[in-house]
């Protein structure tokens, strides 16, 4: 389900591919609920940005390379 909200996001953006940045702007919206942190919402945003900025640079980096 994940996979599909990324290429509509990417679609809604007049592009055929998700980059790392749709990624990382939809995380919150597509796994935020399933975290429960203390400090509300916007402390379960936080946790998932610092979980996905790893593999975001990761995937990034990769890319470039070759």
């Amino acid at each position: 389900a994940a996979m599909s909200a990324l290429k509509a996001y990417a679609c809604l953006q007049g592009r055929a591919y998700v980059i790392p940045d749709d990624i990382v702007t939809l995380a919150p919206h597509l796994f935020g609920h399933r975290l429960t942190v203390k400090g509300g919402a916007e402390q379960a945003k936080l946790v998932l940005n610092d979980c996905i900025q790893g593999p975001v640079e990761t995937l990034v980096s990769s890319s470039t390379k070759g």
